[in-house]
């Protein structure tokens, strides 16, 4: 998850897709996250993800800062946000179909 906050090209692309996933983080019923946690599992990463948004997400002062210290706590408890991984991939190669 870590990247660079703000810049142009393959920086803003990479802003857009971690705010892809923090979007996802904070609604997705992550099957595995409750497999791994438990209900509280899931509604640590949704509400953790809610408050990253809230602080202007990929494009916040300190966003790469804050994103380590969110991927960092999801490796100290052992969870793997897979399924809202997953539902980022299948939306980035859906992306690559024009119009």
């Amino acid at each position: 998850m870590r990247c660079a906050s703000t810049a142009t090209g393959a920086s803003a692309r990479g802003s857009l897709t971690v705010t892809g996933l923090l979007h996802l983080l904070a609604v997705n019923g992550d099957t595995n996250l409750v497999a791994r946690g438990g209900l509280s599992a899931l509604h640590y990463v949704q509400s953790y993800a809610q408050r990253l948004l809230a602080d202007g997400g990929a494009i916040a002062r300190d966003a790469s800062g804050a994103i380590a210290r969110f991927d960092d706590a999801l490796i100290a408890r052992g969870l793997s946000p897979r399924g809202s991984a997953d539902l980022l991939a299948v939306t980035w190669f859906l992306s690559r179909f024009g119009d």
